[in-house]
């Protein structure tokens, strides 16, 4: 260290407009719906897991449900976490997948998701225009509801598509 020199720590928080643009690496839309899908297998508890894909053309949406183990609160609330990953020896790992496979079919969507055996449902919601204008990294709006009993499971409805679904 030299004798006049300082050191003093900066905010490297990334800036908002990444969370969108990781959308943006060439994702097909079959490469997305299996990315989500991959999370559903891993999902899968001890019957098993059934997913169901809807491609909603009339309003304009893509669902993503699984009947499997669902998320916690810890780890729902880390869904939108950029990077962040407990899964080892898994299909999604490198907690990109989700938000890439979203962000890459839509600008807005939702993840909603019960626990096998909660009476808590969790919801975040994404929205592109929303995000980049008000929320902040650190204050993200996790929604807590009774969930009916036995419900078990994570939905994943993306909006506000990119692009066009045919018949």
């Amino acid at each position: 260290m030299e004798k006049n020199q300082k050191t003093e720590t900066i905010d490297i928080t990334p800036d908002k407009s990444i969370y969108h643009k990781i959308g943006e690496a060439n994702y097909s839309i079959s490469d997305a719906l299996a990315e989500l899908v991959d999370n559903s297998i891993d999902a899968a508890n001890e019957d098993g897991v059934e997913i169901f894909i809807i491609l909603d053309k009339k309003e304009e949406k893509i669902i993503v449900e699984d009947n499997g183990q669902g998320m916690s609160k810890e780890i729902a609330s880390k869904s939108l976490v950029l990077a962040y990953s407990k899964k080892h020896d898994a299909l999604g790992e490198f907690g990109l997948g989700l938000k890439s496979a979203c962000t890459s079919l839509g600008t807005v969507f939702a993840i909603t998701s019960t626990p096998k055996g909660s009476e808590e449902r969790y919801t975040l919601e994404y929205n592109k225009e929303k995000f980049l204008q008000t929320s902040d990294w650190h204050n993200y709006p996790l929604t807590i509801v009774k969930a009916p009993k036995n419900e078990h499971g994570t939905k994943i409805e993306i909006g506000s598509l990119k692009i066009k679904l045919y018949d």
